[in-house]
């Protein structure tokens, strides 16, 4: 079996294991994320796109959002990796929100300077 067909068994339908499930693009490939060290333990697994609050934990409310986890995290982790605001933009479509409005949830994250792009929206200019 080629790399290519092993690499698309691995991923194929694992949306939550996957960064660019969320990522659209990075301005920097070292600093596009963070290493949040939490006081405890996330209770459950947390996957790619989840957006947590301070804690770690999955928002109740757009004013709670605070993080974007950009790398799977198994429950028990007391670390998690989020997206750096300043050197990543994301894409709207792959936020898990917990039934929370993926609209609000973007007007806070963007207060916080996060940025955005999906299908209809030209990020970085080429030309």
């Amino acid at each position: 079996m080629s790399f290519f067909e092993n690499y698309g068994q691995t991923f194929s339908g694992r949306r939550g294991y996957v960064r660019d499930t969320v990522v659209a693009y990075v301005s920097d490939g070292v600093k596009q994320d963070e290493l949040l060290k939490l006081s405890a333990a996330i209770p459950a697994d947390l996957p790619v796109g989840s957006v947590v609050d301070s804690t770690g934990a999955l928002i109740t409310t757009a004013a709670d959002a605070d993080y974007v986890v950009v790398e799977f995290a198994k429950a028990g982790s007391t670390a998690i990796v989020v997206a750096n605001p300043y050197h990543t933009i994301l894409k709207k479509s792959g936020l898990i929100t917990n039934g929370v409005d993926v609209n609000t949830i973007v007007e806070q994250l963007q207060a916080l300077h996060h940025s955005f792009a999906d299908y209809a929206t030209v990020a970085l200019r080429t030309t």
